[in-house]
């Protein structure tokens, strides 16, 4: 299979690399500069990726983006996190690289990853969450479509606390304020005030907290405890309106694994609204990590080549 350059383009770190069947080798990594601009991020990343071309002979590329992506142009309509609204991400690419390259949403790319590669092989629907910086929404309903304007699901934007914290978006009360990994550091400061844990919050993570919490830290553990609470609620009203056979829960976050995955099925299952059918209810980790995002970028420029 020839080889693709894959892009995963996230609000804190770039990645991309090698893709061929599947996997992602000669591999790089580096700080999004987002303050700066879609047009800085595009710079640095044409440099990155001439360089792997050169290295591979790769001619294509995918990339996933944040935010509502015009797949058709290669445009981005809005991001919240990066400043790039109306930016053309993927002609700047091609005129910087000369490179074939196609841009699709970030969070479908990882769900077309894990869909086809991971977690949800052999599913129809799946719905992968991930949960990094912010919350992005990947959604495969059947066969996804790789051509036109790819599918955008907003999932972590969906309202679950009515007036509740102010999102980047300009709404208010949104997933991504509570069950991101920045919201889950952010709350378990809170609770560390005044109270005994091995957690230090200069420099906290949220790897850290899983893993004091596992060990039993009871801030932590009640930080967890509250951060699946809040996810529960979104994953519950996705489960209400599509059912999907599996909800992947994927990035950073993704990465405490069974342990939150079982805490956030076992409320899904309390909470949905079909309890007869709360036996069908499966939550579990993403499969592919990190290099979800730049296998399914890679997958759906392949298949923009093919015309599929």
């Amino acid at each position: 299979m020839e080889a693709v350059i894959g892009v995963d383009i996230g609000g804190t770190s770039v990645k991309l690399g090698i893709v061929q069947g599947g996997k992602v080798c000669k591999k790089t990594v580096f700080k999004t500069p987002a303050r700066e601009g879609a047009g800085a991020v595009a710079r640095r990343l044409a440099a990155e990726i001439s360089a792997l071309a050169a290295a591979s002979g790769a001619a294509l590329v995918g990339v996933g983006m944040p935010g509502i992506i015009d797949s058709e142009r290669g445009a981005v309509l809005y991001s919240n996190n990066i400043p790039a609204e109306g930016y053309p991400l993927g002609e700047e690419l091609r005129a910087r690289t000369g490179l074939a390259c196609h841009v699709l949403n970030d969070a479908n790319a990882a769900a077309v990853a894990e869909w086809k590669f991971g977690a949800g092989r052999g599913a129809n629907r799946v719905v992968l969450f991930t949960l990094g910086t912010g919350v992005g929404c990947g959604v495969v309903l059947g066969e996804p479509q790789v051509s036109g304007r790819a599918a955008f699901a907003a999932g972590g934007h969906i309202v679950i606390r009515e007036g509740g914290r102010r999102c980047t978006c300009g709404s208010r009360g949104c997933m991504e304020m509570y069950a991101s990994a920045s919201a889950l550091v952010r709350d378990t400061k809170r609770l560390l005030r005044g109270r005994e844990s091995c957690l230090a919050p200069r420099g906290l993570t949220a790897k850290q907290i899983f893993s004091a919490a596992q060990a039993g830290d009871a801030a932590a553990t009640a930080a967890v405890r509250a951060y699946a609470g809040h996810l529960a609620a979104g994953v519950t009203s996705v489960y209400n309106l599509f059912f999907p056979e599996a909800v992947l829960l994927g990035g950073g976050v993704g990465g405490a694994g069974e342990y939150l995955a079982a805490q956030v099925e076992r409320l899904v299952k309390e909470s949905i609204y079909v309890k007869q059918a709360a036996d069908m209810v499966c939550v579990r980790p993403a499969l592919l990590g990190n290099d979800a995002g730049m296998i399914g970028a890679a997958e759906f420029a392949r298949g923009r080549e093919r015309g599929g």
